[in-house]
């Protein structure tokens, strides 16, 4: 964890901030126009760097530090290239994955949005930005109850993905992880697992089997298999995907979501190692950022549920 970073503070979201931010100052030049010796150079190799901190700061759970790295990068984009800048259309992207993380889903409508707006004019509507702003909305409407337009969303980015990248390529795989999710929330477990066998497919071949891509797909298909009552081949995927986000170093509550599914696999195999698990998780979780109370609720529940259960096994 970076203790040394400083977070300063941002301004908050309000349309107008943004569209000020975002606007190109005049005149705004090409990016291809900038010459190897210009101070525009300089300048945006720094604005690169506060972006790749920006996404270091928010894998670390650090969401307002990469917020504020990632304006600023931005800020210098917009003084020395204005729209002309490709990576527009990233940053809104980023800054639009942060709300998302941070549940300020209004905000994060607004920025995916703008990021699908900006990369279709800069780069053509099957552009893989373009697919991720997409997969973006697709996030935001299935957070908001919306299956049928959440599948809309990601049934368009997964046929830019294709087209543009082919099927061997991690983004895909991301895309088809969004799809198993969706079906399983559907009540679809079949289909949801063949999206994630797929998915798993994908990212084992392109990414070495260690990405935290491939933890998220494991998860789902833990739950799958927890839904159908498999508790054995769950504990198996869970297990897998709990070390790989513990090696990966993945935010508080995504820890705590692998450990909980795992202590669920357990029970009935290993009551006290479960429990040990939820409790971690419990207390990991609470670290995080902007903990949700009804995740709080449900592990308590769990560990109570098990205690009132081992009294009673205990009382017999």
């Amino acid at each position: 964890m970076n203790t040394d970073f400083e977070v300063q503070p941002t301004t908050a979201f309000d349309r107008t901030h943004f569209a000020k931010l975002f606007a190109p100052p005049e005149p705004a030049a090409e990016s291809s126009a900038v010459a190897l010796d210009d101070p525009a150079v300089a300048a945006l190799a720094q604005a690169n760097i506060f972006d790749s901190h920006g996404r270091e700061e928010a894998a670390r759970g650090h969401f307002n530090a990469s917020r504020v790295l990632h304006e600023r990068a931005i800020e210098i984009r917009r003084q020395w290239l204005g729209a002309a800048d490709p990576q527009m259309s990233q940053s809104f992207t980023w800054l639009g994955t942060l709300a998302i993380r941070e549940g300020r889903l209004d905000e994060a409508q607004w920025l995916c949005e703008q990021a699908r707006t900006a990369a279709e004019k800069l780069r053509g509507p099957a552009h893989p930005r373009v697919a991720a702003a997409l997969n973006n909305l697709g996030v935001l409407a299935r957070m908001r109850g919306d299956l049928t337009r959440a599948a809309d969303y990601y049934e368009q980015a997964l046929a830019i993905k294709l087209d543009s990248l082919g099927w061997d390529h991690p983004s895909v795989g991301a895309t088809l992880a969004n799809l198993g999710n969706l079906a399983r929330e559907s009540g679809d477990l079949r289909t949801a697992l063949c999206y994630f066998a797929r998915a798993r497919e994908i990212l084992e071949d392109t990414e070495g089997g260690t990405s935290p891509t491939l933890a998220t797909v494991l998860v789902g298909m833990g739950r799958v298999h927890l839904q159908f009552g498999a508790c054995e081949t769950a504990r198996w995927v869970l297990e897998r995907a709990l070390r790989i986000r513990e090696a990966a170093h993945v935010t508080p509550s995504q820890l705590a979501a692998a450990r909980l599914l795992l202590g669920t696999a357990l029970l009935d195999s290993h009551p006290e190692d479960a429990r040990e698990l939820v409790v971690v998780a419990l207390r990991e979780y609470e670290t995080s950022v902007q903990p949700r109370q009804g995740n709080i609720t449900a592990m308590e529940d769990w560990l109570r549920g098990y205690d009132r259960g081992h009294a009673m096994r205990m009382a017999s």
